[in-house]
This record gives structure tokens, sequence and C-alpha cells, in this order.
């Protein structure tokens, strides 16, 4: 049983579109509401350095609606945080809800900056300061740069890019046309998305046409997709070795030669299917596909 001392913020979460012209789509607004809490789970994480939820999480960060108004969809959110404090077990430390949108917004407000920078082609770094909690964004011909991060921001930004990027997969320009989340304690905004930055978040894979040879071993195949993965136990590319990736294999004539050699080690030669890391700042290899076995 724990006793919960709780701070909390004010905050709006709107959509807008016609999906809530007459009454709420179900579909729409529970997927919008659930990336949203995974949104802020992943900056309460960031924040207490965990990687899951725990119970005791639960207990101390918590978001209620207290209001939901139509016209649009639109309600009001109570956050909660606190400190827990437990029989015999020492308290837990409090994280105010500000610090949780501080870090929300920073984070969400960096990953705009770099993949539209990435877009434009501008050469881009991160450095660590060497004094205090921030990290130093330089974008090459941005009057604007350089930029200052809080550390905390920036790690929230690579937890939660998926989260935020699907958000924003759910406009469509009718439907949903934006998504506003505001902080109405601090009358700031929180999160905008719009079709503007449902481009800029969407980060298209492309196909290094560069061939490299990987050892690995298949465990897990699909015949119908042509697709499965593999464990990599060598590899032209060092960053792969010792991973687990998926893979689709080009040639129809390959997929029996593929369950042929299922948990044995066999040599490939493959291209690398890769996405942005606006965490790393580098294209980062996301699946393989094999154009040739050796048996």
């Amino acid at each position: 049983m724990y006793d919960v001392d709780y701070s909390e913020r004010d905050i709006s979460f709107k959509l807008e579109g016609k999906s809530f012209d007459d009454g709420y789509d179900f579909n729409d607004t529970l997927a919008s509401l659930n990336y949203f809490q995974d949104i802020l789970d992943k900056a309460y994480l960031t924040i207490v350095n965990k990687d899951r939820m725990s119970k005791v999480d639960r207990a101390v960060f918590k978001i209620k609606a207290t209001d939901i108004r139509h016209g649009s969809f639109i309600t009001d959110l109570m956050l909660y945080t606190g400190a827990a404090i437990q029989v015999a077990y020492p308290v837990i430390n409090t994280y105010y809800p500000s610090l949780l949108l501080d870090v929300t917004k920073q984070g969400f407000e960096y990953l705009k900056t770099v993949l539209k920078a990435n877009k434009e082609d501008k050469k881009i770094s991160i450095n660590y300061d060497g004094e205090g909690d921030v990290m130093v964004l330089s974008i090459e011909g941005d009057n604007n740069a350089p930029i200052n991060i809080n550390t905390k921001a920036f790690m929230f930004a690579g937890k939660a890019y998926g989260s935020i990027k699907d958000l924003s997969s759910l406009i469509d320009g009718e439907n949903i046309k934006s998504v506003d989340i505001s902080d109405k304690t601090g009358k700031r905004n929180i999160i905008n998305l719009g079709v503007e930055e449902k481009k800029i978040l969407n980060v298209e894979s492309k196909i290094d046409e560069t061939p490299i040879n990987i050892t690995g071993k298949i465990f897990r195949i699909d015949i119908w997709a042509k697709s499965g993965k593999l464990l990599v136990i060598e590899s032209d590319d060092n960053s792969l070795i010792d991973s687990e990736i998926s893979f689709e294999i080009m040639d129809d004539d390959d997929i029996k030669r593929c369950c042929s050699v299922i948990d044995k080690e066999v040599k490939f030669s493959v291209l690398r299917k890769t996405q942005y890391d606006p965490s790393t700042l580098k294209d980062q290899v996301k699946s393989l596909k094999i154009f040739r076995i050796y048996k």
C-alpha cells in the first residue's frame, strides 16, 4: 500500500478534424490518447532512469481526465506526479509535473529541428558542453544554432520518437487535422502537430546499394512474406555483429535455400535498409535484403 503526496499540472489535449464533428470516433480518439500516454510515460521513465513502468511508478505518476468539451475533441487532463511512501521503505524522489512537461516540450522541439535539418541535407552535430546537464546542438547554416538542450530531453527524444511519430501518423488532413497539447498551468504549448509536422517526423527508409557479406544464423522465417530474422555472427559492417535483425529474401528461388539452412551458420550477401536516427544523427540499419546465399 502506497501513500502518495501529489503535485499536479493542468494540461489540455485537443484533436481537430471530421472524426470529432458529430461525437467522437473511438478508434482515432483512443489511439491518440494511448500514444500521448506513452509519450508522457517515456518522459517520466527518462527522468527516473528506468526502462519500464512498475506498479510503484503507476502510483507515483497518473494522468486523469477532468473535463471533455464538444466541438473538436478537447479534454482537460490533470497530470499528477509525487512521492510514494511505503512502510519500511524510503521516500521515492518527487518529480514535479512541470519537469515532465519541460522534458517533453524540449525533446519534441529537438526532434523537429534535427529531422527538418536532415531533410534539408544540413550538417548536424551535438556535443556535451562539459558543464551541467546541457548538450549543444549545431546545425550548418542555421542562424539559431548553436542550440542548448537538456541531456534528459535529448535522452527522451530517443526514447519517445517512435510514439511521437505514431501520434503524428494519425493526422490525415481530414479526419484528424491537428493534435495540440498545452500546459494550461504554465500557459505554453508542449506539442503541436499538423500535416507539416507529420512530414518532418516521417523518415523514409532507403536502400544502401553497397552490398556487404555477413555470416549469420536464421532462426525465424515466413515463406509467404519472404522474410524472417537472423543472428549476425560476422559482418563487413561491424555495427551488425551480434545483432538480431529482420531480413527480406529478394529472389523467390532463395526461399527454399533459406529454409534449408535454418539454425546453421551460413554466409550471405545482403543490402542494408537504413533509416536516419535523430538520437545518433546517423543512418541506422533497420533490416537486410538477402540476394545471395553461399552453401
